[in-house]
């Protein structure tokens, strides 16, 4: 997934997304840019997630900056309390 991609998707939600949800974005194509990106004025940490797993440890993380989270993980394979846990 390109950065450029990823930027508008989260643009598209953004005014939207409450305060301590992530955002999730699916995509088939792996994450290959930087852990943190600049979204406006704002740091938006970025990570890739292959596991269900990965899913709950990123966000289990306490740090106080917004989070996308990529995964190809279909959505019936992401557990309720993920799912709960990002921006609907």
């Amino acid at each position: 997934m390109k950065e450029s991609v990823l930027l508008s998707q989260i643009e598209t939600v953004r005014p939207k997304q409450e305060p301590g949800h992530a955002i999730g974005v699916h995509s088939q194509s792996r994450w290959q840019g930087r852990d943190q990106i600049l979204v406006g004025q704002e740091t938006w940490r970025v990570a890739q997630c292959d596991s269900v797993l990965e899913l709950r440890q990123r966000l289990s993380e306490q740090i106080d900056s917004p989070l996308v989270l990529i995964t190809s993980l279909p959505t019936t394979e992401i557990g309720d309390d993920v799912r709960a846990r990002l921006f609907k």
